[in-house]
């Protein structure tokens, strides 16, 4: 069982079980309980007639006191650790486990046709995309805010296990950010694409042979993924959702930048940079005042740690 959300309502986390210990076949459901009693208030099951759902987040929606959760969904018939994900889902509930609303968005009728349209560079095949957060703003739009990302073969790790090294061969390179808007029908009206470096992480060993659907969850749970966080404003006309973008495979990094994807006032969204100066060991970003976010620098041979505020240009 993994949490996705917890506040002082509820926790909302999603569960897998299967039916033996060495079975293949994994069945995936949403658990919504009590923060105060721990008790079950409902289990939402992860399979109908017609899909099989992967819950992969969820959000609160504060405009209405509900909840969105979103993940990938498969056919029900699907081999769902072999086959593709058909689409991706949002699900809206109240804090009773009632649902309000359901969608599912099919990745090749509704959402490539506008990566196509909107990319200025050829789509890489095998990509995917993992969804991190959702969020409504008082406009009554909602905006799922994801990264692509594929597995590859890592040239460094094929190379150490041919040498002998108990090393996995497989890495997964983080590419562009996106942004999927909707109505408040929670039809899709526009995708866009945040350009960034990519970037890579090498994988433990094991890794390589997990199907890359289901690995984002994982990733996201060791915290590979580039991207930060999402910030909303407390009228919920804003937001901005933060990412950090250098190759983590490189031991001498390259371009450490921040990026920020903002929705204005003026009902925009906008990608703003900043390119660090300095080269620390690591870096991080977090959550700050409105219009800033706070860096924090580690510098392991000066042993020296730098925490500041960035103002955004927004």
């Amino acid at each position: 069982m993994a949490p996705m959300l917890i506040d002082e309502k509820v926790v909302i986390a999603g569960l897998q079980t299967k039916e033996k210990l060495m079975s293949t076949k994994i069945k995936y459901s949403v658990l919504i309980l009590n923060a105060e009693t721990g008790k079950e208030i409902v289990r939402l099951e992860g399979k109908d007639e017609k899909y099989q759902f992967s819950p992969l987040g969820a959000s609160i929606n504060e405009v209405s006191n509900t909840y969105f959760v979103f993940g990938q969904y498969h056919l029900a018939e699907d081999d769902i650790l072999r086959d593709d994900a058909r689409g991706m889902f949002i699900l809206e509930v109240d804090g009773n486990g009632t649902t309000i609303a359901r969608k599912m968005i099919d990745w090749e009728k509704e959402i490539n046709p506008m990566l196509v349209s909107k990319s200025r560079k050829k789509l890489e095949k095998n990509m995917k995309v993992f969804i991190h957060k959702v969020v409504k703003t008082a406009d009554g739009k909602l905006f799922a805010i994801g990264e692509q990302y594929r597995k590859a073969v890592s040239a460094k790790g094929a190379a150490l296990n041919m040498l002998g090294a108990s090393i996995s061969v497989m890495k997964i390179e983080m590419h562009d950010m996106i942004t999927f808007e909707f109505d408040q029908d929670i039809k899709l009206r526009d995708v866009n694409l945040f350009e960034k470096e990519k970037s890579n992480v090498d994988l433990p060993e094991g890794w390589g042979t997990m199907d890359a659907n289901i690995m984002g969850y994982f990733m996201k749970l060791y915290g590979y993924f580039d991207y930060d966080y999402t910030a909303v404003s407390a009228d919920r006309k804003t937001f901005n959702s933060a990412y950090t973008n250098y190759d983590r495979d490189s031991d001498a990094g390259s371009n450490y930048t921040i990026g920020n994807i903002s929705y204005t006032k003026d009902k925009k969204l906008v990608q703003d940079k900043i390119k660090l100066t300095t080269k620390p060991t690591v870096f991080y970003v977090r959550p700050a005042r409105p219009g800033y976010i706070a860096i924090f620098e580690y510098f392991k041979k000066s042993k020296k740690a730098v925490l500041r505020l960035e103002k955004l240009n927004l």
